[in-house]
C-alpha cells in the first residue's frame, strides 16, 4: 500500500485511503473496471472509475491477481 499511496500522491494529488482502496478493489471484484491491458501473468493494467467526494476520476490501475490488491496506481495516458 505504501507504493500505491505515494504515486497517488504523486500523479493526483489524492492521499490514498482506505476508502479509496476499497471501493477500487470493489470496482475489480464486481467486473466494474474496463481491462486495458494484461502486463504480465500476474499484474493486469484496469480501467477504473474513482469516484470521490467532489468528482469522479478515471484511474488506470495495475492489479495483482495473485494477491488479489492494487500494485500502483497510473495516469490514463501511461
Amino acid at each position: 500500500m505504501e507504493h500505491t499511496a505515494k504515486r497517488f500522491l504523486e500523479r493526483f494529488g489524492i492521499v490514498y485511503t482506505q476508502f479509496i482502496k476499497d471501493q477500487l478493489l470493489h470496482k475489480i471484484h464486481n467486473k466494474k473496471s474496463i481491462l486495458h491491458k494484461k502486463a504480465t501473468n500476474r499484474i493486469s493494467l484496469l480501467d477504473v472509475e474513482l469516484e470521490l467526494k467532489d468528482r469522479s476520476l478515471m484511474v488506470r490501475v495495475a492489479y495483482d491477481k495473485t494477491r488479489k490488491n492494487i500494485a500502483s496506481v497510473l495516469t490514463m495516458d501511461m
